[in-house]
Parts: C-alpha cells; structure tokens; sequence
C-alpha cells in the first residue's frame, strides 16, 4: 500500500498493512492554527498575501481552487487534476513549490525533468505525495506524446506499476498527485481537463528580497506547521470536485484557442488547399 496518511506497519479491517508512502509532515498534528504565536501567524499571513496576489493574477476564485488543491494535498488526497504553472521567468513559480513541499515535506516530494515519464523505470514515484516536473526536456514529438499519455493516466487512475532494475514489477495503489512547473509551453495537452493552467501574475518578477524571505520561511517548521493548520482548518472542500470545478482560467482559454487553431491549420492543409 502506497498512503501518505499512514504509519509504515498498521492493521485495517483485521489485515495487516506495510505501507511504502512518506508520511506527510504534519498530518494527524494535535496543534490548533489559534495555538501559535501572533509573529508565527504573521509570517504565515505573509504567504497567504504572497499566494492571493500571485495566483489568478487576484483572482479570489482561482485563488479558492488553488487553496482547495492544497487541502488535498496535505490531507494525503488523490485529485483527478495536474496543477500547470507556467509563466516567464522569475515571477515566483518556483517558490510556489517551495512553500508546497514545506508543508508536505521532502521526504514526500520528488522533482523531475520528464525522465520519469519517458521510461519503465519509475521507481522513484513510490510514496510520493507530490511530482514536481520541473522543464520537461523532450527531444521530438513521440516522446511528447508519450509524456502526455502516460501523465493523463497517472492523474486518473489510483494505481501504478512500478519497476527497477533486476527487480520485479509490482502494482499498487497510489495518491500521488502531479505539479508542472515551466517558464514555455508544456510537452502535454493544456486544453485537457486535468489540467488546471494557473494565472500567474508577474507582480512580484524579480522581487528577491521577497523571494529570500519566503525561502526562509519554508525552512521554518514552525511557520510551515501552522500553514498547514491553516489550511486544513479553513480552507473547506466538502463540495469539491477537481475537475467539474475546474476554473477558466486565461492560460485555459489562451490553450483551447491554440489548440482550435492547430485544428483548423490541419483541416485547410489537408482537404481546403487540396482542393
């Protein structure tokens, strides 16, 4: 078994379990986010300020689901969705994931640059709660389509088969859920709807000093611990449905017009010009 939320040995229903998922960092905490201090609690107004003015470019739906995702992810939940952050250079995506993978913790996460995707050899996935798929190198179209393939069935199905080297492949269950980060367009298809293609606002490009202090931050368990508790206690997703609630995001509708106009390009190369 492959949970996040789960001790490495534990008994359910009367069976007994050994579990290869990371347990996430904070999960099962007895604190309260009204148990921490005001300078703590300050420090995570911070990058909730940080979060609010960066995703949706101010957009407090976008900003909702956002939230909402990151619920799922620290209560160690399977979403039928990738988050796709894409935008120019040094606008903050990467500290975006930072403050991500402080909440979950390391042992969780796992970054890539597509390599996962374009072999058998997936072992490293096993217990993660989170892939980071860091600039996605491809050197020609069929491995495009092979990362887009495979990626989609990782998102929607709940088990994976994972192999090594000289070992036996094994299937099991799994909870992990995938972020894209990138400053170009993306190997997969951005107009499908497990994709949540995040509105990035440019607002603080180049902002280091702030960048320095979120980093800092992240390192802080802490400032990481209440985040979570925050977030558990407040954000509510009783109702939520990734996929249905799925916002239209600019980047989404900029990705289903491109995706319409290769359509049309394919359709008057091969049958208008030909006849």
């Amino acid at each position: 078994v492959s949970d996040n939320t789960k001790e490495l040995l534990y008994i359910e229903d009367g069976r007994y379990y050994i579990n290869i998922g990371y347990k996430l960092k904070f999960y099962n905490t007895k604190k309260k986010y009204g148990s921490f201090t005001n300078k703590i609690k300050k420090d995570v107004d911070c990058i909730l300020d940080f979060f609010k003015n960066i995703i949706g470019e101010n957009n407090i739906k976008d900003y909702d689901y956002f939230m909402k995702c990151l619920k799922a992810y620290c209560l160690g939940m399977k979403i039928d969705i990738a988050m796709v952050l894409r935008g120019i250079k040094r606008i903050g995506k990467s500290t975006i994931a930072l403050i991500i993978e402080g909440i979950l913790g390391g042992d969780c996460c796992e970054h890539d640059n597509g390599s996962l995707l374009l072999t058998k050899f997936n072992e490293r996935m096993r217990g993660k709660a989170i892939i980071f798929f860091d600039e996605i190198q491809t050197a020609n179209n069929n491995e495009r389509i092979m990362i887009d393939g495979k990626i989609k069935t990782l998102i929607t199905e709940n088990t994976i088969t994972f192999e090594n080297k000289n070992v036996k492949a094994d299937s099991t269950t799994h909870k992990t859920n995938f972020i894209f980060i990138s400053n170009y367009d993306h190997t997969i298809d951005p107009s499908d709807d497990r994709y949540f293609l995040v509105d990035l606002s440019i607002k603080y490009r180049r902002n280091y000093e702030l960048f320095d202090k979120l980093h800092k931050l992240c390192k802080d368990e802490g400032v990481m611990h209440c985040l979570y508790c925050y977030i558990v206690e407040k954000i509510n997703i009783t109702t939520f449905r990734p996929q249905q609630d799925l916002p239209k995001t600019k980047n989404k509708q900029d990705a289903n017009i491109r995706c319409l106009e290769k359509e049309y390009t394919f359709l008057k190369e091969k049958y208008i010009k030909r006849n």
